[in-house]
Formats: structure tokens, C-alpha cells, sequence
């Protein structure tokens, strides 16, 4: 994959937009800072780690990389329709203390499915080094909602950009199930 389309699909799979709306928030309904980059720094470092131990990951499953990229395809095009028809997460019981960090922050916002296979996906294909710039364009936009106020018309603009982001995944998944096809 080139830059320009690693960096729209780092985008596209964490989805700011959408996963600010998932972040656990104060009283004035900004996102609890604190949590959000502590979460999303956890998260980061996590993807980091797959995407590093990418191809060792690969061949435990005994799984060639362009066959994974077919697989990763797949994973973001039902994860991305899903996200079109449910364009707010679901509200995550929130454990007390900084137990919320791990909970809802970095698992299962930041870590899914769908940012776990393309950072395996990427990492085995495209190499760390434009994986960890895809993964810190996509944290920084996420951290930089966090003080947006969810309101009304912010919450429907957030969800409205986050269905975008959602189509826009798909068609990223769609071209890696067929970029993995031409490569197999």
C-alpha cells in the first residue's frame, strides 16, 4: 500500500470520530482527557507491538501475508458496514478508577478487530515505519476531539463523519481483499 493510503486507512479503522463518541466523558460532556490519552497511548503501543510481531504472528498461524490481507479485507468491510447502520458505539460499563483507561479507552475502542488486522496487515506488507505513522495520525485526530463537547448537532456531526469514515473503510477493505487476491 502506499503512504497516502495506509494513513486513510488508519484513519478510517480507528475512526475518531465515532470512537470519541464511545469515550467515557465528565460532567460538561467533553471526553475525560486524562483517559482518553492514557487509553489511546495503550492502544497505540499495543498495535505497535502486533505490528512489530507482525510477521512471526503470520507464520504461527501458519498464514502467508497476502493471504492475511484477504482476510483483513473481509474483517474491515463487515466491521465498517456495521459501524454504517450503528454509527454510535454501544455504551461500555465504565469500571471506577483509572481501571476506565483499559476499559472502554483502549479495549475495545482503540484495539478492535478492525485496527488489529490492519496493523498485522500492515506490518507484515508495508513495514513499521509507515504502520506507526498511520497509528499516530489516527490517535493524535482522536485525542484531539476529546475536549469537543458531545452535544445535539456535535454528536450528529461526529456520527455523520463516522458513517464517512465507515464507507470509506470498506472500500480500503475491499481493495485489500483484492490487492491480497493479485498478490496470492
Amino acid at each position: 500500500m502506499n503512504s497516502l493510503l495506509v494513513l486513510t486507512a488508519y484513519l478510517a479503522a480507528l475512526n475518531p470520530a465515532r470512537t470519541r463518541l464511545g469515550v467515557p466523558e465528565d460532567e460538561t460532556g467533553r471526553a475525560r482527557l486524562g483517559l482518553l490519552v492514557a487509553g489511546t497511548a495503550i492502544g497505540l503501543l499495543t498495535l505497535t507491538g502486533l505490528a512489530a510481531a507482525s510477521r512471526s504472528v503470520l507464520e504461527a498461524l501458519e498464514v502467508s501475508p497476502e493471504t492475511f490481507r484477504i482476510a483483513a479485507g473481509f474483517v474491515m468491510v463487515i466491521v465498517a458496514s456495521w459501524m454504517i447502520f450503528v454509527p454510535v458505539p454501544t455504551t461500555e460499563p465504565v469500571p471506577a478508577g483509572s481501571a476506565a483507561v483499559l476499559w472502554p479507552v483502549a479495549f475495545p475502542r482503540v484495539v478492535s478487530p478492525e485496527t488489529i488486522t490492519l496493523a498485522l496487515s500492515t506490518g507484515a506488507s508495508d513495514g513499521l515505519g509507515l504502520t506507526l505513522s498511520g497509528l499516530a495520525l489516527a490517535g493524535a485526530m482522536l485525542i484531539v476531539l476529546g475536549p469537543v463537547r458531545v452535544g445535539p448537532i456535535s454528536g450528529r456531526v461526529m456520527s455523520s463523519v463516522g458513517r464517512v469514515a465507515a464507507v470509506v473503510l470498506v472500500f480500503i477493505g475491499v481493495w485489500l481483499a483484492i490487492q491480497g487476491v493479485r498478490e496470492v
